[in-house]
């Protein structure tokens, strides 16, 4: 140790000092602690920082002993020791010559004249604490200093550059050696009045001439194709002209389309007055059913138990005050019933008197049993249709719907999200047969692009019929199909949206086939699809993540690059 320790006066020899010195450090114990199990002491950071980084049991870095942090232990008398010793300063090359008390030294370094700190400023350089001030005033590189121009303080070593781009600085134009009194005056220089910079003649920006030339020049550049210039604004007008009919064909087409959402809106109302007409229907005729089943049973009289006819107190059949009028109210299957309670009633009759056989009485009976059986399978065969008619009534309000939506939706970005709610219906009608694919509203590559959809069979198409979701790109005719290089080239990308955990979505990819006819110029309403029939198990229509909400989402994306 280059520093002189003293105890009492003497100056402690090399081997005194190092009973004083940590081990882990080499330098004075600061804050000393003593490991009972070895005997060894450390300064309170030393040994911190050996805990910290290591897991217990701990070994003690002079001879290995293993030991845990309960027998770390504090070493006061070691702490005495060191505070009744004297040091000289520290600092190196030289030495100020300060001697004092031990635990004075620290106080004593943060104002030594001759330690060596660093630069203030961040040049990075060691210098003696009484030079700092000199070297930050008048050395250092990184001292400020102020523009002369801009009165922008900047580093010393930076004025130079400062100077390159400071817009206070006075220039001479590159191209006519004119002087200016600062560098932001010279973009306006070379726009307005330099004669030697070349310009671009003032229809570059319409795209209709490329030409570039000095100042005086482009004057008579103008004036020499003044006619050609009014020509070819002519015909940028015309072309103007021919878009703003477009436009108002668009605007017209909008209004066409908004004509067939009012009139999709009528039928709509009018299917669901036919359905609420339809549910009145079946329950009418679930209530015949209810009171034929009665009469049947009561107006008969006929016990099937027992195998013979009994005597019952039916109010239809049996009230005496029941006037024509009344009876003439009932519906046709209560009448029939009627008059076959009065049939069956004179046949017992002639049985309990004789008149017949018994035999003959049952074999009528029987018939006439049979015939109310056909009549009851009559009405249970026009109730199916009703019911029936109720589920077209369903499926043709889908149909409106989604057509509403095709309407009101228009995404040109080549990007489309397809929103479908009510997954859980739509599975189950497309595992009955009754609505076998979607489609989703049309979106486009641009304003004037191609056009197309995505078409879905939640039950699967083809190889994939039953146990594969299938989804396909459908190729759509549109009024700018002239305008468009067939045929259809771009990689198209599907993904089913994991809503849970995205990062899980279902995504397939293709290139088309230019030789389908999937991807020629549509000349019908749309092309044939294409896309993937085993696109993703029917497993994920019960997934929680796909479809939470009741909604899958189905994300279409058309490279455009």
């Amino acid at each position: 140790m280059a520093a002189k320790v003293y105890s009492n006066g003497v100056q402690l020899k090399e081997a005194e000092l190092m009973t004083l010195m940590c081990p882990a450090c080499n330098g004075l114990l600061r804050d000393p602690v003593q490991v009972t199990a070895c005997g060894d002491r450390f300064c309170q950071s030393c040994i911190d920082r050996l805990m910290r980084n290591n897991k217990a049991p701990y070994k003690c870095p002079v001879d290995g002993t293993e030991f845990k942090r309960h027998e770390v232990r504090k070493d006061r008398g070691c702490l005495k020791e060191l505070q009744r010793l004297e040091i000289e300063c520290t600092t190196k090359p030289t030495s100020c010559g300060w001697r004092g008390p031990l635990p004075n030294l620290e106080a004593h370094l943060a104002e030594c004249p001759t330690v060596e700190v660093r630069c203030s400023l961040g040049c990075g350089k060691h210098v003696l604490k009484s030079q700092l001030s000199t070297h930050v005033s008048s050395q250092c590189p990184n001292r400020p200093t102020q523009c002369n121009h801009c009165n922008t303080s900047v580093p010393i070593q930076n004025l130079e550059s400062h100077y390159q781009s400071c817009e206070e600085v006075p220039v001479d134009c590159d191209y006519c050696s004119k002087h200016l009194s600062s560098r932001k005056q010279l973009e306006s220089h070379l726009e307005s009045e330099c004669t030697e910079y070349q310009i671009s003649c003032p229809m570059s920006s319409t795209n209709l001439c490329d030409f570039q030339a000095k100042r005086p020049e482009m004057s008579d550049h103008m004036q020499k194709h003044t006619i050609q210039f009014a020509e070819l604004l002519m015909t940028a007008m015309r072309k103007i002209d021919s878009l703003e009919e477009k436009v108002t064909s668009l605007t017209e087409g909008r209004l066409e389309d908004k004509r067939k959402i009012e009139d999709l809106t009528r039928r709509l109302e009018r299917v669901e007055k036919e359905k609420e007409d339809g549910k009145e229907k079946i329950v009418n005729l679930e209530k015949q059913i209810k009171v034929i089943k009665v009469t049947t049973a009561l107006d008969s009289g006929f016990d099937l138990s027992r195998g013979q006819f009994v005597e019952t107190d039916c109010a239809v059949t049996k009230n005496p005050h029941m006037t024509a009028l009344e009876s003439s109210k009932l519906p046709p299957h209560i009448s029939q019933m009627r008059n076959m309670s009065r049939s069956f009633k004179a046949l017992s009759t002639q049985v309990s008197t004789g008149r017949g056989t018994d035999a003959a009485a049952v074999s009528i009976m029987r018939q006439e049993m049979e015939s109310h059986q056909t009549q009851l399978l009559k009405i249970s065969e026009n109730l199916q249709t009703v019911q029936q008619s109720l589920t077209q009534h369903a499926v043709v309000i889908d149909e409106v719907r989604l057509r509403q939506d095709v309407l009101d939706v228009k995404t040109t970005n080549g990007v489309f999200i397809w929103k479908i709610p009510d997954i859980r219906r739509r599975y189950r009608d497309a595992l009955d047969g009754r609505t076998i694919s979607l489609y989703s509203p049309p979106f486009y590559t641009s304003p004037h692009g191609y056009r197309m959809c995505v078409r879905t069979y939640l039950n699967g198409d083809g190889i994939g019929k039953g146990t594969h979701m299938s989804v396909f790109f459908v190729l759509m005719r549109s009024e700018h199909d002239s305008l468009l290089c067939y045929p259809f080239k771009q990689s198209v990308r599907f993904t089913l949206i994991n809503q849970g955990n995205p990062s899980a979505s279902i995504t397939e990819a293709f290139i088309p086939d230019l030789t389908s006819p999937s991807f020629q110029r549509p000349e019908k309403d749309m092309n044939v699809a294409s896309g993937f029939p085993k696109f993703a198990s029917q497993s994920v229509l019960h997934d929680d993540n796909f479809t939470k909400g009741d909604t899958i989402f189905i994300k279409c994306q058309v490279d455009l690059t």
